[in-house]
């Protein structure tokens, strides 16, 4: 069977398409630590064609990290308290960027909250 110029086009738009389709779905990977007493819940959003997404709720108890949490672009981390839902204890702006990130959760007894988000340095 022979192809002809139309197939060759077909061929190259799909593998175009899934180049585009792929390349959105490369970003960084955030993990949180949570070094409080308290179990708390982390969610992420982004912002993606004028339309909010929110990565699943995290339940993560003291000493233990949520896995890796990839959303592409610019996010808002949320961490909540985990007895009481609707009580927001932080809630921070991650530029996007190439290389995967580590924050902790660490107990602050001089925040309103009781917490502050850390970011862990790369090694």
């Amino acid at each position: 069977m022979r192809f002809g110029w139309s197939a060759t086009r077909s061929v190259a738009t799909l593998l175009s398409w899934l180049l585009v389709a792929v390349v959105p779905l490369c970003a960084e990977s955030l993990t949180i630590k949570n070094r409080s007493p308290l179990p708390v819940v982390v969610q992420a959003a982004t912002v993606q064609g004028g339309m909010l997404i929110r990565d699943r709720a995290h339940l993560v108890q003291p000493n233990e990290a949520t896995p890796g949490i990839s959303l592409p672009g610019n996010k808002v981390l949320t961490i909540f308290d985990a007895r009481n839902a609707n009580r927001v204890l932080i809630q921070v702006p991650v530029a996007a960027g190439n290389e995967d990130q580590t924050f902790e959760v660490n107990p602050d007894p001089n925040s309103p909250t009781g917490v502050r988000l850390d970011r862990v340095p790369r090694r």
